[in-house]
């Protein structure tokens, strides 16, 4: 199998690995930009795997992939580009597994919230999703020599991960950070989502919402020293980061502000000053706003009542979490729900409708 790719190249397809579900196995192959499962042989990719990829411009891709609850199903993939991986997780959870990996991490799991940049040419993996919620995620994967493009002007914005392969691409090296997501994050890499899912998604928009992911992830990892006060040193930096970490971990159980500071080492004082300056809001606005992010990702699913996301993200009182999503969204979870639920059938009842036109065309053929 051969893939082309942008700017003419033709690159020799991957060793193939399978997808195995309760009822189907199926052969497929990984594609250059991304991690794509691409059609090996003559058998088809299961139908309940979405995926999407898009070349955004010379040297950056995005990719979507939904794979439904309710299944067991396991990719492999053998990466054969050189290209930066930022991934998204936005809903459900999987665990990685790497072979022969020249990063530090060998098998990690991946929960909604979740992301991170890898480097990581030739490496081999096995990606298995939970059968209880599947996985959406989004994935943005850049050529070292674009993203030096977009960035050589602010260099003390990329992270010094980073900055061996930017200045060496060719250089036999690895890496992978994970990260937990910010709000901000979640909120764009959630709207870059819905907009790659669907047909005909405003090109311009698309690349806006791939630059600021790429943008926010680099900030999110090594956040520029000289763009700040100066009145915190590296270590207290990497402290902030790590309390920001621990709070957003766990939705129904928000450690103490006494307690969180305690666990990182620093003072209550320092803890509230660091999240207004680093993170330009206060430790429990933070946890507010992630909190309401991830209750707007449940409703956009369809798949819970409103009060079932409200427990979901550890609101007690239903009125407090009503008043506090159409404070932040402008209107009521109930109405957002209904909303979401409506454009869902509108959708199923077209696709079905286009389903019957293909095969109904003509003498049993199908329409071209």
């Amino acid at each position: 199998m051969r893939t082309l790719h942008n700017q003419g190249d033709v690159v020799d397809g991957v060793q193939s690995e399978c997808v195995q579900e309760r009822e189907t196995t199926s052969e497929i192959m990984i594609s250059e930009a991304g991690r794509r499962p691409a059609l090996s042989r003559d058998r088809e990719l299961p139908s309940c795997i979405r995926w999407r990829e898009v070349r955004i411009r010379p040297g950056v891709w995005a990719s979507v992939i939904c794979v439904p609850a309710g299944r067991d199903i396991t990719l492999g993939y053998e990466k054969g580009n050189r290209l930066l991986d930022f991934g998204f997780v936005i809903h459900g959870s999987f665990q990685h597994r790497l072979h022969d990996a020249k990063a530090d991490m060998s098998s990690f799991d991946n929960d909604a919230g979740c992301g991170g940049v890898g480097f990581q040419p030739g490496v081999r993996g096995r990606v298995r999703f939970a059968f209880e919620t599947g996985a959406q995620a989004v994935h943005v994967h850049v050529a070292p020599r674009a993203l030096m493009d977009m960035v050589q002007a602010n260099m003390d914005m990329v992270p010094a991960i980073l900055r061996p392969i930017l200045d060496r691409p060719d250089m036999d090296a690895a890496m992978l950070q994970r990260v937990v997501l910010t709000p901000e994050i979640r909120m764009s890499a959630a709207q870059l989502y819905r907009a790659l899912s669907h047909d005909g998604a405003w090109s311009l928009y698309v690349e806006s919402k791939v630059l600021e992911l790429i943008a926010l992830q680099l900030l999110h990892m090594a956040p520029c020293a000289s763009c700040r006060t100066g009145a915190f040193t590296a270590s207290e930096v990497e402290r902030l980061h790590a309390a920001r970490d621990w709070l957003l971990a766990d939705d129904l159980e928000a450690p103490s502000l006494s307690d969180l500071a305690r666990r990182v080492g620093l003072g209550v004082h320092k803890l509230q000053a660091g999240f207004r300056e680093f993170f330009g809001t206060t430790v429990f606005g933070l946890l507010k706003e992630h909190r309401l992010q991830k209750a707007r990702m449940l409703l956009d699913q369809a798949d819970m009542n409103v009060s079932q996301v409200a427990w979901a993200i550890g609101y007690v009182n239903l009125s407090h979490f009503s008043a506090a999503f159409k404070k932040r969204f402008g209107v009521l979870p109930r109405d957002y729900l209904a909303g979401t639920r409506h454009r869902l059938i509108s959708r199923k009842g077209t696709a079905a409708h286009d389903r019957l036109s293909w095969r109904g065309n003509g003498s049993g053929r199908r329409r071209r």
